[in-house]
């Protein structure tokens, strides 16, 4: 039986470029709507299987749209189409029943893997495999609980989608990410011809989520994925175990810990530092040291030093070039030392420049000059941001608005230079499903 699918988006030309990829999909029957209204009387008249929702729209936007067709429909699967940076939108989206989102422009071999998984999860809804072994004795009023998910099936992670994004009143943002790693990482395990079981476990302030059957998979292609698609992610990796943590009540997060054992080093406890307290920037200015504050109006100085040797980088690629980036970013580190509450972003910063100050030829063969040097810039471009907006403008609402995503890319440079074997390249290929 052909699944029905409805495009949304008041651009006819996105409708059209929509259609065109999913035509190439049998047993597919293709709607269209021009707004929100029309979305919502569609979805009345005929059910649907998927609605890709762009959000922005006139007469009635995605988010309007989502929230009525969740009023009388809870099965159709809801997926936000929207443009590159619109994070805002997409929480919305997600907020009011989305169950996932895709970014223009949409690049057709990534969309081509996102449907069939859809059309997988859509597939198990309408067509269940029990496990007669299963007995689920949880209910919501238990306040410590516990919920098994037997993975010896697709339709197990299935039901475990389905109950966090679909069926919880609690789905939120850090859950959303946790829970499609969780199911790129037991459709990994799945095939390779093993069981699992996810977990679900919960006390007063946080939420557990545990997959076993983990040395299935490829242990440092595993942590580069969660690195890349949820950076803010706090977890602890055994042999056979992965267990996130999730806060019940979201603060204000930065850096989260990637924990292997009890045993942390300096560097972890650093990592593991969370800002609770929200502090503005006009508050934080006004406490720091007027010495300090001279040392950070130096840093524009040393801002155009990088630039300059960021650019000579890309046209001579040479080892001598990329050193004197390590170097001038030392002096950006040794400013970020000396600040209270950017302990763990300044350990980021020294990481960085230590490994570009050292590294050798053999390193350096493994990433594109050009490449690094985007990934550079973009740094530098945060790191020119987040001075501006906490010590000129002073309108940073939260001093630690950007510490989360300055860090990762801290982390994602000097990830390009750890030598991967082709059979980790499709480890890590693999666990991309999403």
């Amino acid at each position: 039986m052909p699944k029905n699918i409805l495009v949304v988006d008041d651009n006819e030309d996105n409708r059209i470029a929509l259609e065109i990829l999913l035509e190439r999909f049998a047993d597919l029957k293709i709607f269209s709507a021009q707004n929100g209204q029309e979305a919502v009387e569609l979805c009345q008249k005929e059910p649907m299987d998927i609605v890709f929702m762009d959000i922005m729209m006139p007469e009635m936007d995605g988010i309007e749209a989502t929230k009525k067709i969740r009023e009388f429909d809870r099965s159709t699967m809801i997926v936000a189409v929207s443009a590159l940076g619109d994070e805002e939108s997409q929480k919305k989206m997600i907020l009011y029943g989305a169950e996932d989102y895709i970014v223009k422009p949409i690049i057709q071999d990534v969309f081509k893997r996102r449907l069939q998984n859809y059309l997988e999860i859509i597939a198990s809804r309408k067509k269940r495999h029990f496990d007669q072994k299963a007995h689920n004795l949880f209910t919501k009023r238990v306040f410590n609980r516990s919920l098994l998910f037997r993975i010896n099936h697709p339709t197990g992670l299935s039901e475990f989608w389905e109950y966090y994004l679909l069926d919880s009143p609690k789905s939120s943002e850090e859950i959303h990410a946790c829970v499609r790693l969780l199911y790129a990482f037991g459709c990994f395990i799945l095939k390779s011809g093993a069981l699992a079981e996810i977990i679900s476990e919960e006390d007063h302030s946080h939420l557990y989520l545990s997959l076993t059957s983990i040395d299935k998979l490829n242990r440092s292609s595993l942590q580069r994925v969660i690195l890349k698609n949820y950076p803010e992610a706090q977890f602890i990796l055994s042999s056979s175990m992965l267990t996130f943590k999730l806060p019940k009540t979201l603060t204000s997060l930065t850096c989260a810990p990637l924990l292997e054992s009890k045993e942390e080093s300096y560097e972890m406890c650093i990592l593991r530092k969370r800002h609770v307290d929200c502090m503005d920037a006009k508050t934080y200015v006004e406490n720091t040291p007027f010495s300090l504050l001279n040392s950070v109006d130096m840093l524009e100085d040393n801002e155009d030093v990088i630039d300059k040797a960021i650019s000579r980088f890309e046209n001579f690629p040479t080892l001598g070039n990329l050193h004197a980036i390590g170097e001038l970013f030392a002096g950006h580190a040794e400013v970020l030392e000396q600040l209270l509450e950017f302990e763990h972003l300044a350990f980021g910063v020294r990481s960085l420049s230590t490994l570009l100050a050292t590294l050798d030829d053999s390193k350096l063969s493994l990433v594109a000059p050009k490449f690094l040097g985007v990934m550079l810039t973009t740094i530098l471009e945060d790191l020119t941001q987040w001075r501006r907006n906490i010590f000129l403008d002073k309108n940073a609402r939260d001093i630690h608005y950007l510490d989360s995503s300055l860090f990762s890319s801290c982390l994602q440079a000097q990830a390009l230079f750890e030598e991967k074997s082709p059979s980790q390249e499709e480890d890590d290929n693999d666990l991309e499903l999403f």
